[in-house]
């Protein structure tokens, strides 16, 4: 009888535009398949379902280091005076034991960062992202090279 393996956090690492990201303590994200029914003149039932937007939006969290410059000293958020010209940054979550990629999200933008000081503990940070594509797996293991 074959016995699954389940991946550990202990097993992944997650880059930020191409660098290992160490202060990061966790990473949510969901992929939305925009999936809707269609349906035909007077019916009741839906004549087919069919994607119609696919949408990937989630958060990373994780601790401040001193001297880093938080978000902004990698590349992550802008300063408040390059808003207008934020660029989008890349998002990848390896197996560190494999070195496969589990996901690959190449433009991502941040928003709505959030940072908790709290008396006699670390400086923590939050903040949300949208990305616009996500390869997963099996996108990068049998995908076109032309993706990137």
């Amino acid at each position: 009888m074959a016995q699954t393996k389940t991946l550990t956090s202990a097993e992944v690492l997650v880059y930020l535009n191409g660098n290992l990201f160490p202060e990061l303590q966790s990473i949510n994200y969901s992929i939305s398949r925009g999936e809707e029914e269609y349906f035909g003149i007077d019916s009741i039932f839906a004549q087919e379902i069919r994607a119609t937007k696919i949408t990937i939006s989630g958060s990373i969290s994780g601790v401040i280091s001193k001297g880093v410059g938080g978000l902004a000293g990698k590349s992550a958020v802008t300063t408040l005076f390059q808003a207008l010209e934020a660029p989008y940054v890349s998002i990848k979550i390896k197996n560190r034991y494999t070195d496969s990629d589990l996901i690959f999200i190449p433009h991502v933008k941040f928003d709505n960062e959030q940072v908790g000081i709290a008396i006699k503990g670390v400086v923590k940070f939050s903040v949300n992202f949208k990305g616009i594509i996500a390869y997963n797996e099996l996108d990068l293991l049998y995908g076109p090279s032309v993706w990137f």
